[in-house]
Formats: C-alpha cells, sequence, structure tokens
C-alpha cells in the first residue's frame, strides 16, 4: 500500500515540475514578438540621375528599431518639383554600411498611400533586412544611404519611443454626392466601399455618345495629408456608351484609418519627359 502510495505521489510531484516548467518565464513566441523604435527625422534631398527615375524628392529617415530581432527604418518621402504626375515608384531600398560591409534593406513591412508621384504628394513606408541575424539588435549601423542621400547615426541611440505605425480602414460604406463635368461628360462618384476584402469607389459617368476617355487623364484619390491612392488599370473608365455608364474602380492600396478629406482627383497631364508629365487641368470631388 505505501509502495503504491509513493509511486502517485512521484507521478504527482514530476507532473508538478513539468507544468512549472512550461510556465515559468516567456516562451520563444513571446521574446520573438518584441520590438523597439529610435526616432531620427533627418532630412535630405534625393536626386535622381537616371532616365527611369526624372524626379526629385525630400527623403526624411523617421527613425529604426528592431522587430522579431530584425532591423528596420522607417521613411517618408515628398515629390518636390510641384505640379507634376510620375508612374515611377518612389519606394527607395537602402542600403546600411556595418563594418565596411553594405546590407541592403530590401523587404517591406508596410506602407501608407501609392508610390507613384502627383503634385509633391507623401508616402511613407517601413523596410527591413532579409534575415534577422544581419545587423543583431543593439548593433548600430555606420551609415545609410538612399540613392544620394547620406544617413549618419549617432552611437549611442536616442530615448525609445513608441512607433507610429498605420491602422487601416477595416469597413467603410458611404453614399456620395457631388459631380464634374469634364469634355462634356458628367463624372459622379457615388459610393465608397471598404471591407475586409475588396477596397472600390462606384463612378458614374454621363455622356452624350458613345466615346472614349482621354488617354492622358488620371484617376488618383489624395487625403489630407497628400497621401495619394491609384486604382488598377482595368477597373478604369475606357469607352462610354450614350447615357450612364457605371464603374467600380478598384482601390489598389490599402486606406489608412486616420485618412481624412479624401477627394477622387481626376486630373490631365501631358508627357515632358521619359515617365514623367505635368498637370494641365485638374478636379477633385470629395469622398470622406
Amino acid at each position: 500500500m505505501n509502495h503504491r502510495v509513493s509511486k502517485v505521489a512521484a507521478m504527482l510531484l514530476g507532473i508538478c515540475l513539468l507544468l512549472s516548467a512550461c510556465s515559468g518565464g516567456p516562451s520563444g513566441d513571446e521574446k520573438s514578438g518584441s520590438s523597439s523604435y529610435y526616432p531620427v527625422n533627418e532630412t535630405h534631398a534625393v536626386k535622381y540621375s537616371f532616365p527611369n527615375r526624372p524626379f526629385d524628392l525630400d527623403v526624411t529617415l523617421e527613425g529604426y528599431g528592431w522587430q522579431n530581432g530584425k532591423f528596420y527604418l522607417v521613411f517618408h518621402s515628398k515629390d518636390i518639383i510641384g505640379k507634376s504626375y510620375s508612374p515611377v515608384s518612389k519606394r527607395l531600398a537602402p542600403r546600411v554600411m556595418l563594418g565596411g560591409k553594405a546590407v541592403t534593406l530590401s523587404d517591406f513591412l508596410w506602407e501608407e498611400g501609392a508610390r507613384e508621384v502627383y503634385n509633391e504628394s507623401v508616402y511613407r513606408y517601413a523596410c527591413t533586412v532579409k534575415k534577422a541575424e544581419m545587423i543583431p539588435e543593439g548593433t548600430i549601423p555606420d551609415e545609410i544611404h538612399l540613392d544620394n542621400a547620406n544617413f549618419v547615426l549617432e552611437k549611442t541611440p536616442p530615448a525609445a519611443e513608441v512607433l507610429n505605425a498605420p491602422v487601416m480602414m477595416e469597413e467603410e460604406d458611404r453614399q456620395l454626392q457631388g459631380s464634374v463635368t469634364i469634355d462634356g461628360r458628367i463624372y459622379a462618384p457615388t459610393k465608397l466601399l471598404v471591407t475586409a476584402d475588396k477596397r472600390e469607389l462606384t463612378l458614374t459617368v454621363t455622356s452624350q455618345r458613345e466615346g472614349k476617355e482621354s488617354r492622358n487623364r488620371r484617376f488618383l484619390l489624395m487625403d489630407d495629408k497628400k497621401r495619394i491612392y491609384t486604382f488598377t488599370d482595368a477597373s478604369l473608365p475606357d469607352t462610354f456608351a450614350a447615357g450612364t455608364n457605371t464603374f467600380s474602380l478598384q482601390i489598389v492600396e490599402q486606406l489608412p484609418k486616420d485618412a481624412t478629406g479624401l477627394q477622387l482627383v481626376i486630373a490631365d497631364v501631358e508627357l515632358v519627359q521619359s515617365d514623367l508629365y505635368s498637370i494641365i487641368a485638374e478636379q477633385k470631388l470629395r469622398v470622406l
């Protein structure tokens, strides 16, 4: 009897020790979820010299940090050449110098707005390395190169802050009013719908006769923070029948929750050099 009691007691003790080992301290998943962020807020002018990048930017390094053991940088870029449009992306992958070795941050964590250029638009993004061990946590790079811009970080990091990462719009269903007449056609956005599965703007175009849309016309969304958002090419107006035409413009980028003052921009542009257009006319219609 005493022998059986001893066996039961030993089993219970073993179970208690096992449970204690499982609950004593953070798990690997909890450790990998750690993050840190250090502000910099240094701005440099970036001037492109390549034919397929015909525009200039003010690029601000907002800060740096580590997320899940991976080093990352947060940038925002602003177009500075005035009333122009370019489809060329302003998202750049910086090179980080560490002990004489260059590491390219070619993975991207998130972005705010579209990468295209439109009339001093702003674009914000976070980029990171492919492997966590490339820049160990706490190791501050010697230099950060972004095209011709060179950012040098202080070896002693500033006080840590909470990263202002974007929170995206999850649900919106709004009926819209207002219209504009261009070339004898009436353009009227009638509904904005955002769900977990789709982002679309319904646009009606009333035309007196059959015809095609101008190939020099651009459709964009722009918010009060000068971020722009684009539509898929396949959803844009192309051919009109006489009467009322309805189009569901599919929004490419996610919309941040703080995107107030959202407007539909309809602009006519003309080519001035490779991938660079001047804005010759612009109409805006309130959406949010």
